[in-house]
């Protein structure tokens, strides 16, 4: 199978499995799914923290990927709307020149300290982050690529919806097949 080379092919990937439910209705299932994927990771450190429960790499990089396909569609989404999703260049950015510094925003950072320090300070602070300074400090955090994290995501939903989007095989899964795609992907 091929892999992504850079954002913008990974944007054109990730639209054969985009179902298009009107520009009101994409706008909020985009938004709410970053949002969803960034609880999903919160909620594996939170794990960690409280439970002593071990990181599950492979997770953590679903996680990224999915979150790049809901902000690659918003993207997308917003271009093709005269308008443009704020943080998109930022991640191209990144990507393109990953040891970069590209000036941001002040927000609070990941450090590794993290899983030493107190939960709820930090959760207070966490809402401060942006989508896209989010998903980034998570990459740097555990020295992921954010390439191989879409290229992950892509050969996960190419198993999930060979022909395109199918809203039976979104309900009904197999998530064995897609743990296996996602271990064996390296």
């Amino acid at each position: 199978m091929s892999k992504i080379k850079n954002y913008e092919e990974y944007i054109e990937k990730a639209r054969r499995t985009f179902p298009d439910l009107g520009k009101e209705t994409n706008e909020v299932h985009m938004m709410s799914g970053m949002f969803t994927e960034k609880a999903e990771i919160v909620d594996v450190l939170k794990k960690k923290i409280a439970y002593g429960k071990d990181i599950d790499m492979v997770n953590i990089k679903e996680e990224v990927g999915d979150f790049m396909w809901y902000f690659a569609n918003a993207d997308y989404f917003m271009r093709q709307n005269e308008g443009f999703f704020r943080y998109a260049k930022y991640i191209r950015e990144r990507i393109e020149k990953p040891n970069d510094l590209i000036p941001r925003p002040p927000v609070v950072k990941f450090t590794k300290v993290i899983l030493k320090i107190e939960f709820g300070s930090f959760i207070n602070k966490f809402s401060l982050l942006t989508a896209a300074d989010f998903i980034i400090e998570v990459c740097s955090f555990f020295e992921l690529d954010l390439i191989e994290c879409m290229n992950l995501n892509y050969q996960k939903l190419l198993k999930r919806y060979p022909k395109g989007f199918d809203p039976d095989k979104a309900i009904n899964r197999d998530l064995d097949v897609e743990r296996n795609t996602l271990e064996n992907n390296k």
